[in-house]
């Protein structure tokens, strides 16, 4: 019989595609030229300003949109996640700054109610890893390569972290070990029953 599993899963460009509206609101908004590919490097000159509080400022503002709030979450992962917590406890773990807090939680409830045992905001006071750790996460779902080696770092089983989306921005080129790649949600779906087979 399958096992029960506890599952953590980010929340954007995992649940919703934020990234590409992140980077169209702010080049509208402050005439700059970010590319997808770079959105994510550290000390990219195409947001305009090499001062980093600024660059979060700014997001931290689009953050705060009425139309940030009103992004649809992919129909996939709403479907794979009603599915998902049918035989699984799930958790969301998100870097979202806190100021969107509200908007968070009124996506969560309008589309994923009931679904997500405790929803952890993580930043500079703790790791995306020491979260898992803490609620002993078997898997964590994040297309951010950094967050599934901390969690791999912090104990999660080898195989458990599943790096999520196909995305200009976080191609890995070369396999990782305990790193799954998977595009998308049927492939989650997939890997998690593996997981819970084992």
């Amino acid at each position: 019989m399958p096992r029960r599993l506890v599952i953590a899963v980010d929340c954007d460009d995992v649940l919703i595609e934020t990234t590409r509206f992140l980077v169209r609101d702010y080049n509208n908004k402050f005439n700059t030229n970010v590319s997808l590919e770079d959105a994510h490097k550290p000390n990219n000159p195409d947001w305009g300003t090499d001062d980093n509080g600024l660059i979060l400022n700014r997001l931290s503002e689009i953050q705060n949109s009425k139309e940030y709030a009103e992004i649809k979450p992919i129909t996939e992962a709403i479907n794979a996640i009603h599915r998902l917590v049918k035989d699984n406890e799930l958790h969301l773990i998100t870097a979202r700054d806190g100021s969107v807090e509200v908007a968070t939680m009124a996506m969560l409830d309008r589309y994923f109610s009931g679904c997500f045992t405790l929803v952890e905001h993580v930043g500079k006071a703790r790791s995306k890893g020491e979260v898992c750790r803490q609620i002993k996460a078997d898997i964590l779902i994040d297309d951010n390569i950094l967050h599934l080696l901390s969690a791999l770092d912090y104990g999660m089983p080898s195989g458990g972290a599943l790096h999520f989306g196909n995305y200009t921005w976080n191609q890995l080129g070369d396999p990782i070990e305990g790193v799954i790649e998977c595009h998308n949600w049927e492939t989650v779906e997939r890997e998690v029953h593996k997981i819970a087979e084992r």
